[in-house]
């Protein structure tokens, strides 16, 4: 029906609003306190946020597969999906800070009802020489000795 979107003026689709991703985390209760000046420069990069359940109701196997299902229960006793989610974090192509378009990280849950985190893992982040804003950078002074 009439529920569709307008389409974008030409030369502007897909640009949202500057800075979204970057103002929704600078104000958000959870994160916002822990992002730097320093995290915001990057963050000013940051183009699109997107998530991926891990492990929910996804099915196992296709069908058809060839399997006869005589060993169906060893199956699902062998490996069980994990649970949690895994964000991504796209950057704009050409982020003078890293390398990486796309940022990965990714949340296990020991119990996810519960919200009790087992572990997360997130991508190497391939920073570009001198911009890492994670680490100090000291000057050394020269001291002349008289």
């Amino acid at each position: 029906g009439g529920d569709q979107p307008a389409p974008a003026p030409q030369g502007e689709a897909g640009a949202g609003i500057p800075e979204f991703w970057a103002y929704c985390l600078r104000n958000n209760d959870v994160v916002g306190e822990l992002i730097t000046e320093k995290d915001d420069d990057v963050l000013r990069y940051l183009k699109d946020i997107r998530y991926e359940l891990l492990g929910a109701d996804e099915p196992v196997k296709k069908d058809g597969d060839g399997d006869d299902g005589a060993d169906e229960e060893e199956d699902e006793a062998d490996e069980e999906e994990p649970m949690g989610f895994k964000l991504y974090f796209e950057f704009e192509k050409g982020n003078p800070y890293f390398e990486n378009d796309v940022l990965e990280k990714t949340y296990l849950m020991v119990d996810e009802d519960e919200g009790i985190l087992e572990k997360s893992v997130g991508s190497t982040i391939l920073w570009r020489p001198g911009k890492n804003v994670t680490v100090k950078t000291m000057r050394k002074k020269n001291v002349t000795v008289k």
